[in-house]
């Protein structure tokens, strides 16, 4: 009984190592990823809008 407890706190404990990870890593890569979905709905011209 107390053996599955401590593997229960480990795992909570992995969990929340990995929603940390992802918090830290992959939400600037998507917010990125969405804010440059609406660059062809600018107005204005942007970096990849402008032909030399």
């Amino acid at each position: 009984m107390v053996v599955v407890m401590f593997v229960s706190v480990a795992l909570v404990a992995v969990l929340c190592v990995l929603a940390y990870t992802l918090a830290i890593d992959a939400l600037p890569f998507l917010l990125g990823l969405t804010a440059a979905q609406f660059i062809p709905h600018l107005s204005m011209p942007t970096l990849f809008q402008i032909r030399l």
